[in-house]
């Protein structure tokens, strides 16, 4: 593939059109993640970076506004109204609903969580076989969170703060659908510390996220 050449390349940051979905149903992988850490995240990325301190000019949580289902709108054709970019705004018609959900359980094969990125590659395995190998559960891009040339934000700090003040519904739902379907699979191919230990893909984060409950925790802190 071509990342970004055409609409249909695979792997490409382009939406799922109706074509793209027809031709690659069932054959979808995608991590999810908590919208309020992505809004910190993308703010930090595209804002932050770029202008050292734009909070005067765009506050988090207004740019989290400016994008509200942001990923609804990229799995869910009626959300993008023909546009296939990373720019594309939401038409009317974008909400979470049955058909979003059956999008989702016929087209995509794997769905993971990105915040728990370690647990993620295990379940990866465990469903489709094959060991990990040393390479897949590395940061190869870990975000700085530099704030101008002093300080340094802290992002689970900044997406708890956020939720208490905006919640991106349409996304939410769809975050929260996917953790279901993830946690629910770790259940059925019997995703343990034990199996991922078998697996090669056990690591002090796989550890800890069983540790402490084996459930998904947007809050969660990996010493």
């Amino acid at each position: 593939w071509h990342q970004g050449r055409n609409v249909d390349d695979f792997g490409s940051h382009n939406v799922v059109t109706e074509a793209v979905y027809e031709k690659w149903k069932g054959h979808f992988f995608q991590l999810f993640r908590d919208p309020a850490r992505r809004a910190v995240s993308f703010y930090q990325d595209k804002y932050v970076k770029l202008l050292g301190n734009p909070s005067e000019a765009m506050s988090l949580e207004a740019n989290a506004r400016l994008h509200a289902g942001h990923c609804l709108r990229f799995v869910e054709p009626r959300c993008h109204g023909g546009h296939t970019g990373l720019a594309v705004r939401p038409t009317g018609a974008c909400y979470f609903d049955e058909q979003v959900k059956a999008r989702l359980d016929e087209g995509w094969a794997y769905v993971g969580i990105t915040d728990e990125f370690d647990v993620s590659i295990c379940l990866f395995h465990a469903k489709f076989g094959g060991k990990c190998s040393p390479n897949e559960q590395q940061n190869i891009r870990p975000s700085d969170y530099k704030f101008g040339h002093t300080s340094r934000r802290d992002p689970i700090r900044d997406a708890d703060e956020l939720r208490a003040k905006y919640v991106d519904v349409q996304d939410t739902k769809l975050y929260n659908y996917a953790v279901e379907r993830f946690e629910r699979e770790l259940r059925t191919y019997d995703v343990t510390p034990e199996r991922c230990e078998y697996l090669r893909c056990l690591t002090p984060k796989v550890g800890y996220f069983f540790a402490d409950g084996g459930r998904v925790n947007a809050s969660r802190r990996y010493p």
